[in-house]
């Protein structure tokens, strides 16, 4: 079994079980899964601000592994697929692509949130920490974009201290619901 219990980020404030749209410092723009596609593959790329559950993450913490996942909320509601690097010839390196997958790869899909400075965040693969969360350019992205050149795309890149390479957490209010009755 693993454990998933709650433990704040060092610095910074994060928590485990909270639910983050994730903003990218570079473009401005906020980690998606395509479409929110609930689908292995389905490419993770970056998107202007919707709302959309697409655009919302569950940052789960895993105390054996010293690690995070990322829970997409467009899949089940955050409890089936998560953030994973794709392997390039079964290596996790500089280059790899983003992706939604059920979380069955602990390799590629425990990431580590190192504070930044100034409420911004580098987030590097556990298993290959020279490498963090790289977003391409100020474009959005698309389903079929999963290169590391592609416009918009999102993928694990050699960490340089770009502002593409730093991202903030906004947490998102839950939902809150008001039973029906008379109000005064």
């Amino acid at each position: 079994a693993l454990d998933f219990s709650a433990k704040a980020v060092e610095i910074g404030g994060l928590e485990s079980g909270k639910v983050y749209n994730l903003k990218n410092v570079g473009s401005g723009k906020y980690l998606n899964v395509y479409g929110g596609y609930d689908a292995n593959g389905q490419n993770v790329i970056q998107w202007t601000k919707d709302g959309s559950v697409e655009q919302n993450f569950k940052l789960l913490y895993n105390s054996s592994a010293d690690s995070y996942k990322f829970y997409a909320m467009c899949s089940s509601n955050g409890t089936n697929r998560v953030i994973d690097v794709a392997r390039s010839s079964g290596s996790l390196v500089s280059g790899c692509n983003v992706d939604l997958w059920t979380p069955d790869d602990n390799d590629a899909q425990y990431w580590k949130i190192v504070y930044n400075g100034a409420g911004t965040y580098k987030i590097v693969l556990k298993y290959n920490t020279a490498c963090a969360l790289t977003a391409v350019g100020d474009s959005n992205g698309t389903a079929s974009g999963k290169s590391s050149t592609s416009p918009g795309n999102v993928y694990l890149g050699s960490y340089t201290g770009s502002n593409y390479q730093l991202w903030t957490f906004e947490e998102v209010s839950p939902s809150r619901s008001i039973a029906d009755g008379t109000y005064y």
